[in-house]
């Protein structure tokens, strides 16, 4: 059975360098996130989990508590998609696929997924 989990919310962060043509072009301090996490029901946390949702949260509020190089919000999207997807995996979740997604400037939805394929 596949199981989906979304979680959604908003992060701030700051970058550094040149922000020509990058995720902070219209200087952008707080940015949209949206999460979707798909895994099957073969290995769950203990609790019976794919991830406690509050996690996908302070995965963005840790990763960008400090200043950062400028990069586009297609490499955040990526970033966090394999990232996530990463981590899952290391803890033993059947995680099939993440895919990350950030609002950017002019309201441009940029999304990255990574997907689980040594296993599923």
């Amino acid at each position: 059975m596949l199981l989906t989990i979304d979680c959604q919310g908003h992060f701030a962060a700051h970058f550094t360098g040149d922000a020509k043509m990058k995720c902070d072009l219209a200087h952008i301090a707080v940015y949209h996130y949206k999460v979707e996490i798909t895994a099957t029901n073969e290995s769950l946390s203990p609790e019976g989990f794919i991830i406690e949702n509050s996690r996908v949260h302070s995965y963005f509020i840790e990763a960008y508590a400090k200043p950062v190089p400028v990069m586009s919000c297609e490499k955040v999207a990526m970033k966090a998609a394999e990232d996530l997807g990463e981590m899952l995996k290391a803890e033993n979740i059947s995680v099939v696929s993440v895919k990350a997604t950030i609002t950017g400037s002019n309201g441009a939805l940029l999304s990255a997924e990574w997907k689980n394929l040594w296993k599923y």
